[in-house]
């Protein structure tokens, strides 16, 4: 008689052998992710995602921390595992594995993710005050390059959504508007007077004039013929060039670009690159000594990179970039004699002292400015700065807190050096007299303190009274310091301005104490024998004159700008 099997021996069995294989399937990544370690670092692009873990005594500090990133990033055959999720999903459910990517029209696919749309459908515009700000930065920049005898062009890159709108699926377009940040900040650095250029209408242009592409399909770059167009439109900005492009030729790329990597379709969705060729060679070096290759589909990061054009009609230029500079490198180069790319949002003013280039500038693509804050793009290594060089040999010399800071500012042809510092007081400005403008000898100096003492009391607990006794005391001893620095210099002593606490984010500032503060101030300056200028009757006709309740806005700069000219004999 044949025995009878046990119905929970058999289901048991089976649940060993599904345990089994599920082990077996989860050790095999595993094993291939250790191997894949223990043969050392992979490919650049591996590399970039992330770096393999060091193995050897001097990374074993580092270790856990590179292997957690690694697994979590670069596991062995995690790009084939998108692949066939890409392909299962496509092939059953017509949908892109990955969420932040989109397919359009023709072959077209675009960034998805919150930045881009959210850009693209003008789901949150800018502030006053982020406008206001993003002003500032760039003034302050442009400024600095000004001062270094160079000429300074702000370049707002075209995203590929807005050159190729058409192609986007329809409600990605339903909400879109006509009015972006991109069009605000550069109707504020118009008021600015900041030196820009748009490159959304020159792309326009090129698009309607032919039908070569200036962006990949699979990629989120402009191609080669749209770097070009860049190129000769930034060239023709500072007179050394026309603006079209050269021919195109197309060239076929087995592979393509990053959106195309993000879904897992890299091998599978080749892309025709529009390339253009440049008549004069350019060698580029990496920060790293690497030769710096053109690239042109999914770039590599590099930190910086430096290339060498002998036989280019001009001088040198300092290009600061995102990931849309990579492309724009390979046509912008051979225009210079010397040209220095840097990846990064952040100014660095060191790197202009150091070049001592000819031409500055920066390129962001715009919707960057979607997720971008003005800190991103603040002058770096900065003490005074020379914000109006002049033609007179005067000199007006600035010191104060933010509110001279965050302005470029200008009185007649004199020459105006700012050495004003975010969030300082007298007392610590005092400490800086014996080294700050060392070699100036100015005819003219303002002063602007008090907001900052304000505030610090305001958000504290101590007696008005004895924040006004150490404020006078340390006003004083501030402005003998700077009469004793400059004896002939004339100095204009300015008030505080009111704080609007309905829009300040900080403990409300009582107005009676500015009041008290101010008359201190003015009693102080008349015994300086210099002179004083009440900011708030100069402010009285500017409507909204501080957009964050402290900080001023544009008009306000101007109307305070003319009362300091008119003490200025």
């Amino acid at each position: 008689m044949k025995p009878v099997e046990d119905p929970k021996t058999r289901g048991t069995a089976a649940a060993f052998w599904i345990y089994l294989a599920a082990i077996c399937c989860l050790a095999v990544p595993g094993l291939l992710t250790l191997a894949d370690i223990a043969l050392g670092p992979g490919d650049r692009r591996q590399e970039s995602v992330a770096r393999t873990p060091d193995l050897s005594l001097q990374g074993l500090k580092r270790l856990p921390g590179d292997l957690r990133f690694y697994i979590k990033n670069r596991y062995a055959i995690k790009d084939a595992a998108i692949a066939m999720a890409s392909g299962f999903k496509g092939a059953v459910f017509g949908a892109l594995p990955y969420p932040k990517v989109i397919s359009g029209d023709d072959g077209f696919l675009f960034l998805s993710n919150e930045e881009a749309m959210d850009y693209h459908q003008a789901v949150a515009l800018f502030s006053d005050a982020e406008r206001y700000q993003w002003a500032v930065a760039l003034s302050r920049i442009e400024s600095k390059a000004k001062a270094s005898g160079a000429e300074y062009l702000f370049v707002l890159a075209p995203d590929k959504h807005t050159v190729y709108a058409d192609k986007l699926p329809g409600w990605a377009n339903a909400a879109a508007a006509d009015r972006r940040r991109g069009d605000q900040l550069l109707d504020t650095l118009d008021l600015a007077g900041v030196r820009y250029l748009d490159l959304r209408p020159v792309f326009l242009d090129a698009r309607s004039k032919n039908d070569v592409r200036l962006f990949h399909k699979t990629d989120t770059h402009w191609n080669s013929y749209g770097a070009s167009v860049a190129a000769s439109a930034i060239a023709a900005e500072f007179g050394i060039g026309g603006k079209e492009a050269g021919p195109a030729t197309s060239i076929a790329s087995p592979r393509g670009g990053d959106l195309a990597r993000m879904i897992g379709r890299m091998d599978r969705m080749p892309e025709e690159i529009f390339y253009v060729a440049e008549p004069r060679a350019v060698e580029c070096v990496s920060d790293e000594g690497l030769p710096v290759a053109a690239q042109h589909l999914d770039p590599f990061f590099y930190a910086r990179a430096e290339c060498n054009a002998p036989d280019a009609p001009v001088g040198v230029a300092l290009i600061f970039m995102d990931s849309y500079g990579v492309a724009l490198q390979s046509h912008l180069a051979p225009r210079f004699r010397r040209s220095i790319f840097v990846w990064g949002y952040g100014f660095d003013a060191a790197l202009i002292d150091h070049y001592k280039p000819d031409y500055v500038i920066e390129e962001i693509v715009e919707r960057k400015l979607q997720t971008l804050s003005t800190s991103d793009v603040l002058l770096r290594n900065a003490g005074c700065r020379v914000d109006n060089g002049g033609d007179s040999e005067e000199t007006v010399l600035l010191l104060g807190n933010s509110l001279l800071h965050d302005h470029s500012w200008k009185f007649g042809d004199k020459r105006t050096v700012n050495c004003g510092f975010q969030g300082h007081t007298a007392s610590q400005f005092t400490a800086k007299l014996d080294w700050m403008a060392k070699d100036e000898t100015p005819a003219q100096i303002v002063i602007a303190f008090g907001t900052v003492e304000l505030v610090i009391h305001a958000s504290g607990e101590e007696d008005e009274a004895a924040f006004l006794e150490l404020f006078r005391e340390e006003f004083s001893t501030f402005l003998q310091h700077v009469r004793a620095r400059w004896p002939k210099a004339n100095i204009v002593v300015n008030s505080a301005p009111g704080i609007d606490n309905t829009r300040y984010a900080g403990a409300d500032v009582d107005a009676a104490t500015i009041e008290k503060a101010n008359a201190i101030m003015k009693a102080v300056t008349e015994e300086a024998a210099a002179r004083f200028v009440d900011v708030g009757a100069a402010l009285a006709d500017t409507p909204d004159p501080a957009y964050d309740g402290v900080h001023l806005s544009l008009p306000a700069y101007d109307a305070w700008s003319a009362a300091i000219f008119r003490e200025m004999p």
